[in-house]
């Protein structure tokens, strides 16, 4: 048959799970994994850091993780707001951890959002928070 589909990009490899394959809640996606780095995919409404006594993605990168590791911990690189859905990076250990901010922070520059709305926007562009409880 034919060759699998290669991975795009520089250096991308596919996703290894280090949990032995074991399974992520539903909604939460494995993007990539290799001895430093977790990316994981979360859906809109799930915070990155737990807020009082719910779940986060960072629990359930950090359980994922202690299926390969008892020690296992995610350690958050950045952020994305609850209500957003999109990739999230954890590293595995401190240093990785360092290394990725450092990274990240050398090419951050102003954070932009494209949104998908029904009807006719009044005005039709503009800036401010993104939830009213933000303003």
């Amino acid at each position: 048959g034919p060759a699998p589909p290669r991975p795009h990009g520089r250096g991308a490899r596919r996703p290894r799970p280090s949990g032995g394959g074991a399974p992520l809640p539903p909604g939460v996606g494995l993007v990539f994994e290799d001895s430093g780095l977790l990316v994981l995919d979360k859906p809109a409404g799930l915070p990155v850091r737990r807020v009082g006594k719910g779940t986060s993605l960072t629990d359930i990168a950090s359980a994922y993780l202690r299926l390969a590791r008892p020690d296992g911990r995610a350690l958050v690189v950045h952020e994305i707001d609850k209500e957003a859905s999109g990739v999230v990076a954890f590293a595995k250990h401190p240093r990785a951890a360092g290394m990725l901010k450092e990274s990240l922070n050398a090419i951050r520059g102003d954070r932009s959002y494209l949104a998908l709305v029904e009807g006719v926007p009044n005005p039709p562009h503009g800036s401010g928070p993104l939830h009213p409880s933000d303003a």
